[in-house]
């Protein structure tokens, strides 16, 4: 099965490092903190996570607009 999901989303350009230190977390040995990624906010549940950015874009390119 294959479904489409839209659901509005706050980014935010952030560190591994920066989201692990905002969440109480400490890095593991085997993560670079230095990863640039964003943090992603769901709306409507108020849900955090993070993703490194290649992951986020390749999730959303077909939404971002045109350059």
């Amino acid at each position: 099965m294959l479904f489409e999901i839209r659901r509005e989303v706050k980014i935010e350009p952030m560190s591994r490092l920066d989201y692990n230190i905002l969440r109480g977390w400490t890095l593991p040995a085997n993560k670079n903190g230095s990863n640039e990624g964003v943090k992603v906010t769901d709306i409507s549940s108020g849900h955090v996570s993070w993703l490194p950015y290649e992951e986020w874009y390749f999730m959303n390119k077909r939404q971002l607009p045109d350059n």
